[in-house]
């Protein structure tokens, strides 16, 4: 089983903020990066997602560059405070390979600790549209999980040629 954990992208700073958007840097971060991301060969069975506006949008961009078969699915257990007990119930409930949450900081660093290390030994930052991958034996278990990649996003002015 994968899990990925990807952080929003960029957002306006001038809404409250449940209704802050994705600004135009943003969304031209998360095409960047989700095209480096395509270049490892990732990709997702379903795709949760926080409630909160600039989630849903980074959710959708992603669903549009991948494929519109790709589920969406809000969950309000990925709201800023989120629980990682809560999202391994949810995850593991849902019997898929490839399961991509998408939530805000410092959950996602907590969550990263939690589940690639027990809580111990990890302390990482997530960048707005950065992912991380996590792999599993079958089911997703507290540190039991490998840290198999931490992509940066990808800005306009790190593109590959």
């Amino acid at each position: 089983m994968l899990l990925f954990l990807i952080r929003h992208s960029y957002a306006q700073s001038t809404s409250p903020d449940f209704q802050r958007e994705l600004s135009e840097r943003g969304i031209q971060n998360l095409k960047n990066s989700i095209q480096h991301w395509k270049s490892f060969h990732i990709s997702f069975d379903i795709i949760l997602t926080s409630p909160l506006v600039r989630a849903i949008q980074t959710a959708e961009i992603i669903k549009s560059m991948y494929s519109t078969k790709l589920n969406i699915i809000t969950e309000t257990s990925l709201s800023p405070g989120s629980n990682t007990f809560e999202i391994i119930n949810i995850c593991n409930a849902l019997e898929l390979e490839k399961i991509a949450l998408i939530g805000h900081q410092p959950d996602l660093s907590i969550h990263l600790s939690t589940l690639a290390s027990g809580g111990t030994g990890l302390n990482l930052s997530f960048a707005p549209a950065a992912l991380a991958e996590i792999s599993y034996h079958k089911k997703i278990r507290i540190g039991n999980g490998v840290l198999e990649k931490l992509l940066p996003p990808i800005s306009q002015y790190h593109q590959r040629s």
